[in-house]
């Protein structure tokens, strides 16, 4: 097997799987399903300073994600999140679908080793109020086109794979515009176990303005870095499952998350 195949396969299975750098195999369908869960009782305010909320924010989401391989240079996605907000310093709680967001990646360039793709993923509303509280998102058409890179790489006689993101988000209407970027790395640490860690940064840009709706003011405007540290275990050649911890490590108008999430990875 050539370590490009190897750099393939590995992504196929990485926890970036839904926005990674690779695309997939003509013809070959992959779909993950994902359960989260994660609550805080805390939140940086405006200028990065950590508050307590008064009562607990919990976010329970069920997460299928669907790839196929258009050509052996393309691949759409579609990425459906179904959640239930809760918060019991007012006692409400929200459930439905947050934004389905469609994507389109495309390599543009790729060596035995290495991979440079782009992607395009429009982000669209379901239909839900901005007067629900807790809210399920802005309720505008966003779009955020974005440059990826992956290299693959053998260490020690077990193989690995690092990647890095950036991009910027755009919505329609008052949330402000999004620097958003993202590392990964991960490596077969053991035949049955494929430890990875992810740093994601999401950087408002400043340019919006909040809303009130529904008696809440809607924040157009927040910054966060987030890590994951997982785990991921090959059931089959075909199946694997998933494991993570994330935490919210740093922000500005955005909660303290932190919370776990489980999944499954099957590719046809």
């Amino acid at each position: 097997m050539t370590i490009l195949h190897t750099a393939i396969l590995l992504v196929l299975w990485s926890v970036s799987a839904y926005a990674g750098a690779w695309v997939q195999p003509e013809g070959a369908v992959f779909v993950s399903l994902k359960t989260l869960v994660t609550t805080t009782d805390r939140f940086f305010d405006e200028n990065g300073n950590i508050h307590q909320r008064g009562g607990w924010f919990t976010k329970y989401e069920v997460n299928p994600y669907l790839e196929y391989g258009l050509t052996e240079r393309d691949t759409v996605s579609v990425n459906i999140l179904a959640q239930r907000l809760t918060d019991s310093a007012t006692d409400a709680a929200t459930t439905g679908l947050a934004d389905l967001e469609l994507g389109w990646r495309r390599s543009l360039w790729r060596s035995d080793t290495t991979i440079l793709s782009a992607q395009l993923t429009a982000f669209i509303p379901t239909g839900y109020s901005l007067e629900d509280s807790p809210s399920l998102g802005y309720d505008r058409l966003g779009l955020e086109p974005s440059l990826w890179v992956g290299r693959g790489f053998v260490f020690a006689g077990r193989n690995g794979y690092l990647e890095a993101q950036t991009g910027l988000r755009w919505y329609a209407g008052y949330p402000s515009e999004q620097l958003r970027a993202q590392a990964t790395g991960s490596y077969d640490l053991f035949p049955w176990l494929s430890p990875f860690a992810t740093l994601e940064l999401h950087y408002g840009l400043g340019n919006g303005e909040d809303r009130e709706e529904g008696g809440q003011t809607i924040v157009a405007d927040y910054r966060l870095l987030k890590g994951i540290l997982g785990a991921v275990i090959p059931v089959t050649e075909r199946l694997r499952l998933t494991a993570a911890w994330q935490q919210h490590l740093w922000g500005e108008n955005t909660g303290l998350d932190g919370g776990a999430y489980v999944g499954v990875w099957v590719l046809f």
